[in-house]
């Protein structure tokens, strides 16, 4: 539903004075929420003489934390030579697979059954798994691999959230070494893509970029511990937050992620925070860079964004009350000569007579 704002006499949409109706679990509103089971209820009044309420429940499961691989053991000898390990998590689990330090890719997956995998005591699952070497020697044919299966693949468990485990290196009775060492220079690379994500590899053709900031063509990306290019919102070693496009660029000026309004300097591509002054106006970012709607209090002060989040001045109707900002943005109280008219405002900034 639209309304229209007489104090700054603009339409805008009533969900602009409410938080953001997307749940970002990495908010920092929501940083110190513990995992575990919620309700998230939605609830929303009708207008008019006959007021009726709705609401929509949804249970969810939060879960933040990493699958964990343990108790590797290896048995058996030759083709009877068996890899037995287990996989834990809060929630149930999606797959495992074996990779290629070499470029990241996958060669053997194995995808949980909702019949796999026993709840313990405390809640979390426990996934037994044991894959013997003909069937991983198989996977590696199967995948396009030639010859013996390399000797030095890793163990990689996932559910269907952002958290996959650590990578988790596993030692195969083979005489193929592989080649796991990434490289430290894109210079004569090119890119590559699979189902996961973009990759670097470099000029030899089998290493690849990994963990660290790289510099392609003049501009900066970052690759994870896998080899994967990274998007969204990225930390330099320094301390600074950038924000990577689909593509792994950075940007810079505003970018919407989360259901928020971030800022990012065109020269630098750090993020902001605090007052920022851009087209005219001013807006107030948040300690994360969130960009603020509604007031704000700054060293004492209170100051009111509009829906686009500039800061206003002059009157304000909020709620049913009215308030005056200063040419500054600062909000007035006590009594106050306007256009030499006296005013009263009390210690809230409302206005009184």
């Amino acid at each position: 539903k639209s309304i229209y704002l007489t104090s700054t006499e603009e339409n805008t949409w009533v969900e602009a004075y409410h938080d953001s109706t997307a749940f970002d679990a990495n908010a920092e509103k929501f940083a110190r929420m513990p995992d575990g089971a919620y309700k998230l209820t939605i609830a929303a009044q009708g207008d008019g003489p006959s007021r009726t309420e709705q609401s929509i429940s949804y249970d969810f499961l939060l879960d933040t934390a990493a699958p964990v691989i343990s108790e590797l053991v290896y048995s058996g000898k030759d083709e009877g030579f068996v890899v037995t390990f287990d996989v834990t998590d809060d929630s149930p689990l999606a797959a495992v697979d074996l990779h290629d330090p070499a470029d990241g890719l996958w060669f053997y997956r194995h995808v949980f059954t909702e019949d796999e995998g026993s709840v313990g005591a405390d809640g979390r699952y426990t996934y037994h798994v044991e894959i013997p070497m003909s069937v991983i020697q198989q996977a590696w044919t199967d995948q396009g691999g030639t010859g013996d299966v390399i000797a030095n693949p890793y163990i990689l468990a996932w559910d269907y959230g952002l958290n996959p485990s650590e990578v988790f290196p596993i030692n195969l009775p083979s005489g193929n070494p592989g080649t796991p060492s990434p490289c430290a220079s894109p210079e004569g690379g090119h890119w590559a893509k699979d189902a996961v994500g973009w990759w670097y590899v470099c000029a030899n053709g089998t290493d690849y970029l990994k963990a660290g900031w790289f510099t392609i063509n003049g501009v900066d990306y970052q690759f994870g511990p896998s080899g994967y290019m990274m998007t969204g919102f990225l930390q330099r070693a320094n301390g600074e937050w950038v924000y990577a496009d689909s593509e792994g660029a950075l940007v810079g000026g505003w970018v919407r992620d989360g259901g928020y309004w971030y800022y990012l300097d065109p020269a630098t591509k750090v993020m902001a925070t605090g007052w920022l002054a851009d087209g005219g106006s001013w807006y107030y970012l948040t300690g994360s860079g969130a960009m603020v709607i509604g007031w704000v209090e700054d060293g004492g002060t209170w100051y009111f964004l509009n829906a686009s989040g500039r800061m206003a001045t002059g009157w304000v109707k909020d709620r049913g009350t009215w308030y005056y900002l200063a040419p500054s943005g600062a909000m007035l109280t006590g009594t106050q000569v306007i256009n030499g008219r006296t005013y009263v405002f009390d210690e809230s900034g409302a206005w009184q007579r």
